[in-house]
């Protein structure tokens, strides 16, 4: 947000806490001198979504680009001991509520082009134990990116996964 901020875009902020969201946008707007509005989206409500995106289209901005990062990484989750709800809790957050978020973007975009941008991770071509929820999350939104793509490339919208991992820096 900061970098779209600083070549002048409008940015609009989402978190599951609002409070949260509202003040990055103030920083960024208070910096740049540039439009920004914080958006509270929680993973499981629809409902937040619905209001996020009516207030972009109120905004009178374009929206031209999406980035989404939102992540459960479900951690320490072993096979043999793990309740389906705490693995479907980690599916639904990284691939159900990512789709969610790209319709109601892609509805917008169709209008004028843009570029879809999911935020995956390495872990989804490796294995790690404990970590069957998210590593099959990961793979999914690899393969979303790609149906989505040939999906919305007719109406001029580019979808791209960037696929992040750990970094080892020296200093």
């Amino acid at each position: 947000a900061d970098k779209f901020a600083k070549e002048g875009y409008a940015v609009f902020i989402s978190s599951r806490n609002a409070a949260e969201a509202e003040n990055a946008a103030k920083k960024i707007q208070n910096k740049y001198s540039t439009y920004a509005l914080g958006l509270k989206m929680s993973s499981d409500s629809k409902e937040d979504v619905g209001i996020a995106f009516a207030k972009i289209e109120e905004s009178g901005y374009y929206l031209e680009a999406l980035v989404l990062n939102a992540a459960d990484l479900g951690i320490d989750m072993p096979v043999l001991t793990t309740d389906i709800s705490n693995w479907m809790r980690v599916i639904n957050t990284n691939l159900g509520w990512n789709f969610q978020i790209v319709q109601s973007a892609a509805r917008i975009m169709t209008k004028h082009g843009g570029s879809i941008v999911f935020i995956g991770s390495n872990t989804s071509t490796r294995a790690i134990k404990n970590r069957s929820a998210y590593i099959a999350s990961k793979g999914g939104i690899n393969s979303l990116t790609k149906a989505l793509a040939v999906e919305l490339g007719e109406y001029g919208i580019r979808v791209n996964c960037v696929a992040s991992g750990s970094i080892k820096t020296i200093r």
